[in-house]
Order: C-alpha cells, then sequence, then structure tokens
C-alpha cells in the first residue's frame, strides 16, 4: 500500500510539473503585445478569473507563465461550458470554440504541390482545432468550409495601434476595423484552445498574438454570396 501511494503521488507531481513546464515555455516566446484585461463583474467564465493587463517587459518568466496558464483554462472553461450547453448537438457542441489566436509562420506551409504551399501569409486559410473537422465531417458541410473569427467583445484586447510594432516591423496601416472575417482551414494540427492566422487577418482585426478571439464554422451561407 505505501508502495503504490508513493508511486500515485510521483504521477501527481510529475503531471503537474509538466503542464506548468509547458505553460512557461510558451510564455516566454516572443511575447509582442499587452495582456488581454477582463471586468471581474461579469458572469461569463473567462470574466469571472479577472486576468490583469500585465506589460510582458514588467514580469519574470514565471509570472508570464502563471498568467498564461490562467488564460488558458479560462479559454478551457468556456469552451467546457460550450459544450455542455450544446446537449446532444454534437455539430454544435463541435462546431464553435474560443480560442488564443496566434499568428501563422513558416512551419505551416504545406508541402510543395499542395494547396496554399508558399501562400500562408496571403492566402485566408487558417490552422485550427481538430474538432472542427470533426464538426465538417458529422454536419457533411459542403465546400467550402467556411469560418468565421470574431473579436470578442469585453475580452479581446484594444484594436491595435499604429505606432505599435511586432516581429514583421513597424504598422504602417490604421488599426483594423473589422470585428469579424471570414476564411478557410489550412489544416486541424492547432493545439486545442489555440488558433493561428494570417498576420493580413489579425490586422484586419485589429489583433494581437495571444488575443482571444471566437470561430465557428459557417453552414448557411448561399452560394456566391461571399
Amino acid at each position: 500500500c505505501v508502495h503504490l501511494f508513493v508511486l500515485s503521488l510521483c504521477c501527481s507531481v510529475t503531471m503537474v510539473t509538466a503542464s506548468f513546464i509547458r505553460a512557461l515555455f510558451l510564455a516566454s516566446a516572443s511575447f509582442t503585445s499587452t495582456w488581454w484585461t477582463t471586468n471581474a463583474s461579469s458572469s461569463s467564465p473567462l470574466q469571472q478569473h479577472g486576468l490583469m493587463n500585465v506589460a510582458h517587459g514588467d514580469e519574470s518568466p514565471i509570472a508570464r507563465g502563471k498568467i498564461l496558464a490562467t488564460m488558458e483554462q479560462a479559454v478551457e472553461d468556456y469552451n467546457a461550458e460550450w459544450v455542455a450547453s450544446a446537449g446532444n448537438d454534437a455539430v454544435k457542441a463541435l462546431s464553435k470554440r474560443r480560442l488564443i489566436c496566434m499568428p501563422l509562420d513558416e512551419r505551416f506551409d504545406p508541402p510543395m504541390g499542395m494547396f496554399s504551399h508558399g501562400h500562408v501569409q496571403t492566402g485566408d486559410k487558417m490552422s485550427l482545432p481538430n474538432n472542427f473537422w470533426k464538426a465538417i465531417t458529422k454536419s457533411k458541410a459542403e465546400v467550402p468550409w467556411l469560418m468565421e473569427v470574431s473579436r470578442v467583445e469585453g475580452v479581446t484586447q484594444p484594436r491595435v495601434l499604429k505606432e505599435e510594432c511586432d516581429e514583421n516591423g513597424p504598422i504602417e496601416n490604421l488599426p483594423g476595423l473589422l470585428d469579424r472575417a471570414i476564411g478557410g482551414i489550412l489544416d486541424s494540427r492547432a493545439p486545442a484552445n489555440y488558433c493561428f492566422l494570417p498576420w493580413w487577418m489579425m490586422r484586419a482585426l485589429g489583433l494581437r498574438p495571444r488575443d482571444i478571439v471566437d470561430v465557428r464554422l459557417i453552414t448557411t451561407v448561399p452560394p456566391g454570396s461571399m
């Protein structure tokens, strides 16, 4: 019995340590924005966490890791509530998620000969979690498979300012004024609770890396209307 208790304790410590290391790794990789803030008086799962708006330059890697872990948990809680509210409707449960957005880069470029090769930054395709592919197959959605990315009022950070910079250099255009954008699926290998968008789409929506967005599968668009 003692041996089983020690083994169980060791497994628990290992799992907690692995989760914290993952959060710390994600947090220390190219922070280019201030953190999104929420209103603690709201009843939504994301806002109940009352996250602070923290400038990345003022916090240690451990503090950033804790904040990112809280963000991920808040998004996970919202998505779990959405799935529960869908009841027995499997398509509804799979067709929408609240996600942390990040920019696409060359690692997402498909092999030569495949559609979108060499055009991940100029096309409208995004990398999404696998639940959206399951939603497409279950709903028997017809091509083109369209996804709507939208800002979340009260959750998404204020729009990017003209004077701000990122790893692509100075932003010369005015802040993106779109509240939502339509695109397709590049692949379905993004981690749960994350999505990866082309830079032009993020700028059109006024988004920073690690901003929060809603993504949903659209199946009711009339042909020729987009």
